[in-house]
């Protein structure tokens, strides 16, 4: 089953629910964009995304490339959005890579392995 994702708008951040499996970089740029329509079509920046329900079988070399393919293709505002991700505790090293590897080209989004902890985020830093 591949990736699907499901959002509604919250007071002041959108939650977006994902689930399903990605298997390649071109199904990961695929989801990223897909997130990203997301955060248009409810106009805002604060954004929490649940993957707790994703299986992943990317690598950190997809992760670099998806941190390019956001510089390359998507508007530089998305620099602009504050995003918290929640995964699997077994992706862990993925999402800290991803925030890490994001955070130094100027993405400031946060990886956590509970979505307590990711809401407990977007909470302190939401506009």
């Amino acid at each position: 089953m591949p990736a699907n994702i499901s959002a509604h708008q919250e007071n002041h951040y959108l939650p977006i629910k994902a689930s399903g499996i990605i298997e390649s970089l071109e199904e990961l740029k695929d989801f990223s964009t897909a997130l990203y329509a997301e955060g248009i079509k409810y106009d805002t920046r604060n954004v929490v995304i649940d993957e707790m329900q994703l299986q992943l079988t990317t690598s950190v070399v997809h992760q670099c490339e998806l941190i390019n393919f956001y510089s390359e293709s998507l508007p530089p505002q998305i620099k602009q959005y504050k995003i918290a991700v929640a995964v699997d505790p077994k992706y862990r090293e993925l999402a800290e890579f991803w925030e890490l590897y994001g955070s130094n080209r100027g993405y400031p989004w946060k990886g956590f392995t509970s979505l307590e902890n990711a809401l407990d985020w977007i909470e302190q830093v939401k506009d």
